[in-house]
């Protein structure tokens, strides 16, 4: 997965966020799909401990996207995008590293508002159903202004 974030303070613990999320389609085992998700999140962020080198917060976010689908060898009904909604929580650990650079580590929780199923007519599984919660691990480095 990629993804893109943009902080700004409200307060010295409190900041808005906005973030970009690209995971590019991977195929199932049986390489006859393929499923990728595209999203876009608002959310808060909040510094919990505050220490000399390095800040731990949380922060809460709304996403909305599309959710990809990708049929290789069979005739579709419904190929292509279907609309995604989901909610997520991602305690951070957020590293000075240098004069306005930081180091930041953690983990999104997304919990999806609703799970989508893939079905294959006569097939008795699903081709591919959501978790209910997705746990996606996160580094990244930022520059900060202020």
């Amino acid at each position: 997965a990629f993804s893109l974030a943009g902080h700004v303070a409200l307060t010295a613990r409190v900041e808005i966020t906005a973030e970009a999320l690209w995971m590019p389609e991977a195929r199932t085992a049986d390489k006859r799909f393929a499923f990728g998700l595209t999203a876009l999140s608002l959310g808060v962020c909040r510094t919990l401990s505050r220490a000399r080198v390095y800040d731990l917060g949380v922060c809460g976010a709304v996403w909305g996207g599309a959710l990809h689908a990708v049929v290789f060898d069979l005739l579709p009904e419904a190929p292509g995008d279907y609309a995604w909604a989901a909610a997520s929580i991602a305690p951070h650990l957020r590293i000075r590293a240098a004069p306005h650079l930081h180091l930041d580590l953690g983990v999104q929780v997304i919990v999806p508002f609703v799970r989508r199923s893939f079905q294959v007519s006569g097939w008795k599984d699903p081709v591919f159903q959501e978790a209910p919660v997705t746990l996606l691990p996160f580094g990244g480095a930022g520059i900060h202004f202020l």
